[in-house]
Parts: C-alpha cells; structure tokens; sequence
C-alpha cells in the first residue's frame, strides 16, 4: 500500500498482505497460496497460508505445505486519528453508516470488526443492524473495535458525532 488512503480502502486480507509486508519483509503470492486470517486475541493475528497444488494458469507452486504468520494489529486511532461527523437521518443502520463512511472517509467499513458501545451483548455490526444505543450528552456515539477484526486493535473506538438532532 502506498499511501494511507490504500489502507483505509483495504480489504482485511490485502491489509493483512501489506502488514505482513512491511512488518516483517514476507511478500505472499496470492495465486500460489489459500490464503486465511486466524485471530489470536485482541493484539494479534495470524496470516495462513496453504499452498495450491498449483496456479490457477497451471504454473508450478513457489510454497508448500502450511504456513503462518503472525502479526500485530494496527492501533486504529494512529490512522484515523479524529471523530467520525455524521450529519444523514436518523435512526442509523450499519449499510448506511458503510455507505457514508467510504463516500466521506474514504473508509472500508467490513462487518464484524466493529460493535456498538452500549449494546449488553456487544454484538458484532452487520449490515442488516441499526444503531440503536442513544448518544450520550455531546451527541457522540462509539463503536468499538471487537477482539475478533482482522485489522484493528480489539477495544479500542472510534466517536461517531452526530450533527443532525433528528430521531
């Protein structure tokens, strides 16, 4: 990834390729390996890989057998370091919450990664949800990042502020 709008834009596992890639200099082939992402715990994950028999254009296979990587997630305030500004209708759903972050933020909003601060059973946001915690006093909502996303550091959050008082 080039910039720090690739890694905004990033599917988990292209983010995963590109972390392992810069952390510790190991450049996986995705035509040569199946390639999945283990979670460890809330700090860490693990990139595995098993090697195809071969290329899906017949080549021979650079990789054999299984192998795995383990690597750090990323503090997600160190790239997206201010509040989100939503100001759309409300009451929220996760779609349009994804929707508004990549045509505002530039930012790929995966399903799983994130859960309402507020919701007791802390579910995991999927498209088909509505944010239903109200916001507090300064009209922020949070969500927080679970221990199982692929990218970001569990625990940490991102402020979501609401601008437009409609409910």
């Amino acid at each position: 990834m080039s910039s720090i709008l690739s890694i905004y834009t990033a599917t988990p596992l292209q983010f995963a390729l590109e972390l392992l890639w810069i952390s510790q200099a190991v450049k996986i082939d995705t035509d040569f390996a199946d390639i999945t992402i283990v979670n460890v715990d809330g700090q860490t994950a693990k990139l595995r890989t098993v090697a195809k028999l071969n290329a899906a254009d017949g080549r021979v296979p650079k990789y054999k057998g299984i192998n795995e990587f383990t690597y750090r997630k990323v503090s997600l305030p160190s790239i997206f370091p201010r509040d989100v500004v939503y100001g759309d209708s409300r009451p929220i759903t996760v779609l349009q919450l994804k929707s508004y972050l990549m045509a505002s933020y530039d930012y790929l909003f995966e399903e799983g990664e994130f859960f309402q601060v507020g919701d007791p059973l802390q579910r995991p946001l999927t498209t088909g949800m509505t944010l239903t915690a109200p916001p507090d006093a300064n009209n922020f909502i949070y969500l927080q990042v679970t221990n199982t996303a692929s990218r970001w550091r569990g625990g940490e959050v991102i402020r979501i502020q609401l601008t437009n008082n409609q409910d």
